[in-house]
């Protein structure tokens, strides 16, 4: 059975529970700018949910129903003040500013033509306080990845909820026509298999940093990880700190 990655929230949190290092990063900017935070892309709460426990405002939206509904039910359990709701961010209009918009864990990967950027880059900036920034966090494209391979790599594994292991391995394909990679992953639970499959667009750092200086963005930095160090052709991920000008 095929099925999308993102249909099934709590598979998601069992996949993905123990990537925590960006975590740091996003609370400390959300401390310093002190709220209200709106987080695109917020999942199941991953980010979400710790801005929230520092007493910080935040507000997430995804366009996944499930992962929203999880967010909520993750949030509801800590008795935490957040507001999460379906959106997307191709096209959204809200009516309180916020000071900082933040875009985690690849989630701008998610906007494959022209027109889902400019729409995204037009619907932050109108949601941007004066002087508010933008902070996106995308993976830096890897030319190895890239070149696609039927042979299957491990993703990772977990332990599921009856306390069996599952195990996920994934192939890829990208076109490099239209930048877009296309994902399959097979989890295995003993005899059991299932595949999710999804795609992700690939941005490179020119290209995304001149999108944002065209949508009228002014370009603060550009990290190549959650510790500010300089970004390389080699960096693992691609972190821009964006501004929006007075």
């Amino acid at each position: 059975m095929i099925q999308a990655i993102f249909g099934d929230a709590d598979e998601y949190d069992l996949l993905h529970g123990d990537i925590v290092e960006d975590i740091p990063f996003f609370v400390d900017l959300a401390e310093r700018v002190g709220g209200p935070v709106l987080e695109l892309g917020c999942g199941t709460g991953r980010i979400t949910l710790p801005i929230a426990r520092k007493g910080v405002e935040v507000v997430g939206m995804d366009i996944s129903l499930p992962m929203v509904r999880k967010a909520v039910e993750r949030a509801g359990e800590e008795d935490l003040p957040v507001m999460c709701f379906v959106g997307d961010m191709r096209s959204f209009a809200l009516k309180k500013r916020f000071p900082l918009i933040i875009v985690p864990f690849n989630a701008f990967s998610h906007l494959y033509t022209l027109e889902d950027v400019e729409g995204f880059f037009r619907s932050s900036l109108s949601a941007l306080g004066d002087g508010g920034k933008l902070v996106i966090d995308v993976f830096n494209p890897d030319a190895d990845i890239l070149r696609g391979s039927p042979v299957r790599r491990l993703v990772g594994s977990y332990i599921d909820k009856e306390g069996r292991e599952v195990v996920v391995y994934g192939t890829n394909w990208y076109d490099a026509f239209t930048q877009v990679n296309h994902l399959k992953w097979y989890f295995t639970r003993g005899d059991e298999q299932w595949i999710r499959e999804f795609t992700m667009r690939v941005f490179f750092p020119q290209e995304i940093v001149n999108y944002a200086r065209l949508m009228g963005f002014r370009v603060e930095a550009v990290y190549g990880d959650y510790d500010g160090g300089e970004i390389t052709a080699s960096s693992p991920r691609m972190v821009l700190i964006l501004s929006k000008d007075n």
